[in-house]
């Protein structure tokens, strides 16, 4: 009986663990795809400090791109990302205009 637990337990894990890189591979793939262009018009950040954004009434969550409460988001700032495209550009408001503060990679 405890040899068929201990079987139960590892196929269990084995399917949780290709359904976590499944998923993973899907949702880099969506964030690689999508096309972002715009001013930020609200920032909302979760419990990790991970902001979402939204442009143009869209929404956007940043955690694939590695951008925290620390990095200074602010709303007025200009974002680009190009459709199938890693990184992602963030553009400030200076006295001069609108300057490329950063730019982040989207992780894997």
């Amino acid at each position: 009986m405890k040899k068929n637990n201990l079987i139960f337990l590892l196929v269990s894990i084995s399917i949780m663990i290709f359904f976590s890189v499944y998923n993973s591979n899907i949702s880099l793939s969506k964030n690689k795809k999508i096309e972002i262009i715009g001013v930020i018009n609200d920032i909302i950040y979760d419990s990790k400090k991970v902001p979402s954004i939204f442009v143009k009434g869209e929404k956007y969550y940043l955690a694939r791109f590695n951008i925290r409460k620390r990095h200074g988001l602010q709303i007025g700032d200009s974002i680009f990302k190009k459709k199938n495209s890693k990184i992602l550009e963030l553009y400030s408001k200076s006295s001069k205009g609108y300057i490329n503060t950063e730019n982040f990679e989207l992780k894997e």
